[in-house]
């Protein structure tokens, strides 16, 4: 925690992931007929939240874990959560630039990696998804994996059909029925951004965004994978040979916040097919300013249907915030090492040079806590906030936390 600023702004800005914005939203519309099953379990995870901050949950806490509760409590308004409805995800939808601006304004032509880029922002992975971790075994490089996106069905073996998926046979309710939940659904979003779901203008681009998803679906590895995942390790120029529809290096090297060299060794999760396929897809719909506009509000499309119940502010800095976030946290220590080594008076000369060389040497590893799971960790945890934060009155409350 920093020591520097109040409890409840650090806990509010770092620990809690801001939970004004980030919250499970109290007000969740009930229109969204394809997410009844998350919506059930949206619905249980509220009330597990609002049972424990109550205190009358009979789920055994510990220390640790009551002092989260205590600090969710101070640090956050509920009835302002209760109160915030659609507003959050209206303030979401103008922060990405809107939905189906086209049928109502010209809009300038938007790089394809951008749209991506801005959709991973939001932990949202449309078109296709990557995962970056740090190699452990050599801290210089990364292991980047790329895969298949999931549909907003997320279910890739609900689309089947004996024929090719057209939007006209969606329009006129001919495809296969989640075309139709789809189409209603699109329809139903569009309405609550002030679209009129009967225009023939809506209606066509919503009905095209899914004959765009149908046909990255159909073609792709998921929906016929059985058992085990394979994988194909390829170079950055391999992969840029595979799929030419996006410069590879680039586009990683933006994702990551450095830059990823040429030698930097690519999974591709199920082969390599399924992305050749892809990239000739988006190759057809590139050729027409209108086609383009298809793909990027369908980006959007899944950006903002994704996040209806959890929506995430922006990044504060770059697309991966976080890890930049860690490195500061890093930075910090050893600056304050170097201040302890500099104003030592233990050490000669020759030492001190050699101990704050050794300090710049240093390499970060972060990771989650190892003991995360161990009550008595926890316990003790729990012990240091009630000490350092709160004071004597804190240990009094936050056991009558879990009494209650």
């Amino acid at each position: 925690m920093d020591p520097t600023i109040d409890p409840c702004v650090d806990f509010y800005n770092y620990a809690c992931g801001k939970w004004i914005n980030n919250s499970v939203n109290f007000n969740y519309p009930s229109w969204n007929v394809l997410y009844e099953t998350n919506m059930k379990a949206h619905d249980k995870i509220v009330n597990v939240i609002l049972k424990v901050i109550n205190g009358d949950t009979s789920i055994p806490l510990n220390r640790g874990e009551r002092a989260a509760v205590e600090l969710f409590n101070q640090c956050t308004d509920m009835e302002k959560l209760r109160t915030i409805g659609l507003n959050t995800w209206l303030r979401f939808v103008e922060e990405m630039g809107g939905w189906l601006r086209e049928l109502n304004q010209d809009v300038p032509p938007v790089p394809l990696h951008l749209s991506i880029l801005n959709a991973f922002n939001y932990t949202v992975f449309p078109l296709f998804g990557v995962d970056v971790d740090v190699n452990y075994l050599d801290s210089k490089n990364h292991i980047i994996t790329i895969y298949e996106q999931l549909p907003l069905l997320l279910n890739p073996s609900l689309y089947q059909s004996s024929e090719p998926v057209t939007a006209e046979m969606i329009l006129d309710k001919q495809g296969p029925e989640v075309t139709s939940l789809l189409q209603e659904t699109g329809e139903e979003m569009a309405t609550l951004l002030g679209f009129d779901r009967n225009s023939p203008a809506v209606r066509e681009m919503i009905a095209k965004m899914i004959e765009l998803e149908w046909k990255i679906t159909t073609t792709g590895a998921q929906r016929q994978s059985v058992g085990n995942e394979d994988y194909e390790i390829v170079s950055i120029t391999q992969l840029q040979a595979i799929a030419p529809i996006l410069n590879w290096k680039f586009f990683l090297s933006s994702l990551i916040g450095e830059q990823v060299h040429v030698e930097e060794q690519i999974a591709l999760k199920g082969g390599r097919k399924w992305l050749m396929k892809l990239s000739r897809i988006l190759f057809e719909y590139m050729k027409t300013d209108e086609q383009l506009s298809v793909v990027r509000n369908y980006i959007k499309w899944k950006t903002l249907f994704f996040h209806l119940a959890y929506v995430k502010p922006k990044c504060r800095s770059g697309y991966l915030w976080s890890r930049a976030f860690v490195k500061n946290i890093s930075r910090h220590i050893m600056e304050a090492y170097r201040g302890m080594l500099e104003s030592s008076r233990i050490l000669d000369n020759l030492t001190a040079s050699i101990t704050l060389q050794k300090l710049s040497n240093i390499s970060v590893l972060v990771s989650y806590p190892d003991k995360m799971d161990n009550e008595r960790a926890m316990e003790m945890e729990g012990n240091r906030i009630s000490t350092e934060l709160f004071g004597p009155w804190f240990l009094v409350l936050v056991p009558s936390i879990g009494r209650r």
